[in-house]
């Protein structure tokens, strides 16, 4: 069932930059007017913070503030970074090999825990 649950998430990030890029005007289907990489990321994470508040409305401050409050703001800090430049990369790469890439991020992950 996990093999499953991979080849779902791996057919949902193609699917997640596929749309990214056709709306951020960098794929060759003309779209007229291509939002900026800054109000994608924005909507994206706009609806996914409504979205976990709606289910996880009392606790999720809890978790947040709880635990180690400068480890968890640097952590958010990265994630924004990065996913940032993983729309702006988006738009001006291929999607092949962006999602080629993508797939190396857990080794790159592996061996950067090593030093941490």
């Amino acid at each position: 069932m996990c093999i499953f649950y991979k080849i779902i998430t791996c057919f949902f990030i193609v699917f997640e930059a596929v749309i990214v890029k056709y709306l951020s005007g960098g794929s060759c289907i003309y779209i007229e007017n291509s939002l900026p990489v800054y109000s994608i990321f924005f909507f994206q994470n706009f609806f996914s913070f409504v979205f976990v508040l709606c289910f996880f409305r009392t606790k999720i401050f809890y978790y947040f503030f709880v635990s180690d409050f400068c480890f968890n703001f640097i952590r958010v800090i990265f994630n924004i970074f990065g996913v940032l430049f993983w729309y702006f990369s988006l738009q001006h790469l291929s999607i092949m090999n962006v999602i080629s890439i993508s797939f190396l991020i857990p080794l790159i992950n592996v061996f950067g825990s090593f030093f941490f």
